[in-house]
């Protein structure tokens, strides 16, 4: 998870949005009031819903295509349930959300899971490793 989310107005421009992303390196901002998300605009959806309809980018506000409401996760919730609900709702990011304030604490992407499972098999080959070493 990353807890440093990039975050954008639902006033905010697309073209906007657009330099955010390219500034920061990453493929989608979640549009927040106050610290509670209220949307997201990934850099499919710039492609998709504003240059692809012929919109501008100047004066076309995230407000008028973001994904709404916000398919988030909770920060209790286990590295399955989290790959499930993405699964099922066919996203690569996803928010993270406080369960009791409402308020986005982070943002874990497809990517985040690979690494995370990559992860898992490492400690279980030198668990396995280990074991099969101290039979010996």
């Amino acid at each position: 998870m990353t807890a440093d989310v990039i975050t954008a107005l639902e006033s905010d421009t697309a073209f906007s949005a657009a330099c955010k992303m390219v500034e920061h390196n990453i493929g989608c901002l979640v549009v927040c009031a106050g610290k509670k998300p209220v949307g997201i605009v990934t850099d499919t959806d710039l492609i998709k819903r504003v240059i692809c309809e012929k919109t501008s980018s100047f004066e076309t506000e995230l407000r008028e295509f973001m994904s709404s409401p916000v398919v988030s996760a909770h920060p209790l919730m286990l590295i399955d349930e989290v790959a499930e609900l993405m699964q099922k709702n066919n996203i690569k990011r996803l928010p993270v959300v406080d369960s009791s304030s409402g308020e986005l604490v982070g943002i874990v992407s497809a990517k985040d899971l690979i690494a995370a499972e990559k992860n898992m098999i490492t400690v279980l080959h030198n668990y396995l490793d280990s074991m099969r070493k101290g039979k010996q």
